[in-house]
């Protein structure tokens, strides 16, 4: 739906394109770095790694329904794999931290499960959405479901002596 949208809105092309998506994984991968350092020597600290860095993750990719040039796109999709990169790591951290030894297994299993499925179904169901609505209402639906579901978290997560 990105790319539609890019293509629609500035007439990406293919190297346009290659150039939003390779910001996205550089970024990610760059970030995960230090993510995961961070993740593995601040216990305790891992949800207020996961909070900030997942909401400014969604607010980045919901930017990209308003964005009107090309730099725009850039920088978005880098922000958004920048965060993730800080997120991602946390939220291992953090469910292993809070997951009893003898059921991590099982819920590592059943979040890469989860995982699957919605990387199968995410991008058939934006699909669907944008041909019903369109891609900038699609993506600023799913990046409002996304923002959604990290406040959930925030709210829900238990971390000891942890206010956030």
């Amino acid at each position: 739906v990105v790319a539609l949208h890019a293509t629609a809105t500035v007439a990406a092309g293919p190297q346009q394109l290659g150039l939003m998506f390779t910001a996205l994984a550089l970024s990610q991968g760059v970030s995960m770095t230090i993510g995961s350092y961070l993740a593995d020597k601040c216990s305790g600290a891992r949800k207020q790694l996961v909070v900030p860095a997942g909401l400014t993750s969604c607010v980045a990719f919901g930017s990209l329904a308003v964005a009107s040039s090309i730099d725009h796109f850039y920088l978005a999709m880098a922000l958004q794999g920048f965060c993730a990169g800080f997120n991602l790591p946390a939220q291992g951290a953090f469910r292993a931290e809070v997951t009893p030894q003898n059921l991590r297994g099982q819920a590592m299993s059943l979040e890469r499960q989860a995982g699957s499925l919605i990387g199968l179904a995410g991008p058939v169901s934006m699909g669907l959405l944008a041909d019903l609505t369109s891609c900038p209402s699609t993506i600023f639906f799913t990046s409002t479901l996304m923002v959604t579901c990290h406040l959930a978290y925030m709210l829900r997560a238990y971390s000891p002596g942890v206010l956030l």
